[in-house]
């Protein structure tokens, strides 16, 4: 779909429909999920917008030219080979009409990196070409008449469509993340190794594994998030507009009808399984990030213990060599009398030795020491001289 189809689209829509396709085509640019049936002033519609997540492998990355989708680099390993890339993409499909023998179907789909089949498939294929709006699965020469049954056969087609293309992307996301549990696991062929298991707790000094799980969990949430409204809009639609498909006169469509609705449940159900397995992923790595950061923080805390410790051994060797550069300053100072000599010089090193311990450890018997130190060696300098 790109700018030059919607506006032939707008300009080919009768008035009444103008408004549905106006919303049909806003839905569909804004990427989000949707499922509805309305019944407007005159005439139906119903409709569906299915987002999701396709994983392609490929030299470069297919651009989306419009621009409307992104498309990012997926998870590597060393043995990937090609580089995988994860696109954006969206289903959208309308039927509206006026009753069940007039009405007509919308569809657009994402195609710039491959995945619907070309349109000489659908035009040229077969003998009558192939219905685009089913994803090719029906024969135009077999038509589908009742809008109803139309709008189910293909949303329960589509349905599979993006239930495989998310198997695909959670079941590779689950193989890419295997080497991370192999710390837990071990046999004959990978003895184990408690170093390697110890290792896996620390980060580096780049903090190289907080930023690889914080992508990875990024990763995740963004998948799981788009999966939970998918699920939680279907949800709501078998709430409410899902009465629109219940027929009770006649046997035959109800058959058909039903068979539509459980394949699309069997196809729910694997998308609950697959958000069930995101989840525990998001988890487990959210655990393993909060350990790497709880041990980086244990680690620079001790480093900080271990130059505390450092610092205190300097400071002592200080303090241990601080009487004896007093006591030769005061000792070489021009005012000192010439009659002092080794004797005052030593007493009064003792005496600042004890002084500076005193203070140091603030030890108050060192002080009394100390200035009974003092007292005695006044007295003595007094005798002296």
């Amino acid at each position: 779909m790109t700018s030059t189809y919607a506006l032939a689209i707008a300009s080919s829509a009768s008035e009444l429909q103008a408004p549905l396709l106006r919303e049909f085509l806003q839905r569909y640019v804004s990427y989000r999920v949707f499922f509805n049936v309305s019944m407007p002033f005159s005439g139906y519609s119903m409709e569906f917008h299915l987002p999701y997540y396709a994983l392609r492998q490929s030299a470069i990355p297919y651009r989306d030219s419009r621009p409307l989708r992104r498309c990012g680099r997926f998870i590597t390993t060393r043995n990937t080979g090609l580089p995988e890339y994860l696109y954006e993409a969206q289903i959208s499909v309308i039927v509206t009409g006026f009753d069940e023998w007039f009405w007509t179907a919308y569809c657009c789909t994402d195609t710039y990196f491959g995945s619907e089949k070309n349109i000489h498939f659908y035009h040229d294929g077969g003998p009558s070409g192939y219905d685009a709006p089913g994803g090719g699965d029906r024969p135009n020469h077999d038509p589908i008449w009742n809008p109803r049954e139309y709008f189910l056969n293909v949303l329960s087609r589509r349905f599979r469509q993006i239930t495989k293309e998310w198997s695909i992307v959670v079941y590779t996301i689950e193989d890419r993340l295997q080497f991370h549990e192999a710390s837990i696991f071990y046999d004959k062929i990978h003895p184990f190794d408690g170093a390697k298991r110890e290792a896996s707790l620390v980060d580096d000094a780049k903090f190289s594994r907080t930023k690889e799980f914080t992508w990875i969990v990024e990763l995740l949430r963004l998948l799981h998030n788009a999966l939970t409204k998918t699920i939680e809009s279907w949800e709501n639609f078998e709430e409410g507009e899902i009465q629109y498909f219940q027929v009770e006169d006649k046997d035959i469509l109800r058959m058909d009808w039903s068979r539509y609705l459980e394949g699309i449940e069997k196809d729910m159900a694997e998308l609950r399984l697959l958000r069930t397995s995101l989840h525990q992923k998001i988890e487990m790595f959210d655990n393993k990030r909060n350990g790497l950061v709880n041990a980086s923080v244990m680690v620079e805390s001790r480093d900080a213990t271990d130059q505390g410790r450092n610092i205190g051994l300097l400071t002592r060797v200080t303090v241990a060599y601080l009487p004896l550069s007093l006591g030769t300053g005061i000792f070489s100072m021009v005012i000192m009398p010439k009659q002092a000599n080794w004797e005052a010089y030593a007493l009064l090193l003792i005496f600042l030795a004890f002084l500076t311990l005193a203070i140091a450890f603030r030890s108050h018997a060192m002080k009394a020491t100390a200035m009974g130190s003092w007292q005695w060696l006044k007295r003595a300098v007094t005798e002296r001289f």
